[in-house]
């Protein structure tokens, strides 16, 4: 007897390979995974999954999971389409550059939500669009352990005449303990480095806050390069075109 599994999941599709002849093989994150599932004949005009495999796509989708096999989409349905990514190339390398770092990375509900809100913002071309793709970063980062200690000097661990802040130390640093002058920032730029990484069930207010810009959500690319060494093409092509 042959044992399968139906599962009925929302997700966001994050890509797409051409599989065979007609098919592909789809990268989905789901709100408490990742999964890589095979879509057939979607490569065909004519096909009803065919739009439900868009990247940038939020769906429910109805999958066929055996043992040892590929899982199989059976249906599915589109919720939300941000197609004004494709359209501006600052957007898609971002957007490229969260699903980079999310394919090497683990994932759980907050980086789910994130991420979908970081499409929401780009497709309606928010003003402070690049804020939420920062809180997906962040989530990221926190939940893999990456994140940088805020909560006071990272060497001696005191909580005030913070005046800098450092990739390579891992945070923020002291008057004291800041050898390089060029780690200093003004205390604002502190202030919302550690809001954003201390927001939990306040990114609403995060965002009426504080603005972000793509510079912001570059920082922590490389910061996800540095403390991963995992190098990021869409960061590469960004840094060409700004």
């Amino acid at each position: 007897m042959s044992w399968k599994m139906t599962t009925e999941t929302e997700a966001l599709i994050l890509s797409v390979d051409a599989y065979r002849e007609n098919d592909g093989l789809v990268s989905a994150l789901l709100p408490d995974r990742k999964i890589r599932f095979l879509a057939r004949g979607i490569q065909k005009n004519s096909s009803k999954n065919r739009m439900v495999c868009q990247p940038y796509s939020k769906v429910s989708i109805s999958i066929n999971e055996r043992p040892g096999k590929l899982p199989m989409l059976l249906y599915g349905q589109v919720i939300s389409y941000a197609y004004r990514i494709m359209s501006d190339l600052e957007m898609q390398c971002v957007a490229a550059g969260m699903t980079e770092c999310i394919s090497h990375m683990e994932t759980d509900p907050t980086v789910y939500h994130s991420l979908d809100h970081m499409w929401q913002a780009f497709q309606k071309e928010a003003d402070n669009r690049y804020g939420y793709a920062c809180l997906a970063m962040a989530k990221l980062l926190i939940k893999n352990g990456i994140a940088p200690y805020t909560d006071g000097c990272v060497r001696c661990q005191r909580t005030d005449h913070l005046d800098a802040f450092s990739v390579r130390e891992g945070g923020f640093l002291c008057q004291a303990d800041n050898r390089n002058p060029v780690n200093r920032r003004p205390k604002a730029d502190l202030i919302k480095i550690h809001s954003l990484f201390h927001c939990r069930g306040k990114e609403e207010k995060l965002l009426e806050l504080f603005h972000f810009t793509l510079s912001d959500w570059l920082e922590w690319a490389y910061w996800f390069e540095y403390y991963t060494q995992i190098h990021l093409n869409s960061v590469e092509l960004l840094k060409k075109i700004q």
